[in-house]
């Protein structure tokens, strides 16, 4: 369904996927004890819930890192042991985080070598009118390996 459940033991310590703004803390229904955060990701927002979990770090309003713990698991709420049960929305819709986080997550670590390796691109692609076939040719070779190296496909 709309929402993955990840095993974890007690007291595992929880980061955000992302650089984030908190918008939720507390006791939440049969979610117990949660953290929804919010970030924006290509000009969407995109917001994140976790649940049942034992302990809170954080308030409404502060702004985390992706490196900073922001609670831990537990099993407060309706559950049958420690486990992070994890909710996320794309543009108000809901979404299934598996599919959400195996596609937009990597490219969000990979959007800032992406848009260098198109600068690349965009560099020799600019001037090609200019160059003979043979010019040509090889900037396409020193664009496509530039790109590559800039993307760790080497």
């Amino acid at each position: 369904g709309f929402a993955v459940d990840i095993p974890y033991t007690f007291g595992t310590e929880l980061h955000p996927i992302h650089a984030a703004t908190i918008l939720s803390t507390g006791k939440l229904g049969t979610c117990g004890l949660h953290i929804d955060y919010e970030f924006w990701y290509l000009g969407v927002p995109v917001r994140v819930r976790y649940c049942h979990l034992n302990t809170i770090y954080v308030g409404v309003g502060q702004n985390v890192v992706r490196d900073e713990v922001i609670g831990t698991v537990g099993d407060t709420g309706v559950s049958d042991g420690p486990h992070l049960h994890l909710v996320m929305w794309v543009d108000q819709e809901r979404v299934k985080p598996e599919d959400y986080l195996k596609t937009t997550l990597e490219d969000t670590m990979n959007t800032d070598r992406i848009i260098t390796a198109l600068g690349i691109i965009w560099g020799w692609a600019t001037k090609l009118d200019e160059l003979t076939a043979k010019e040509a040719s090889q900037q396409i070779r020193d664009a496509v390996v530039a790109v590559k190296e800039e993307l760790g496909l080497n």
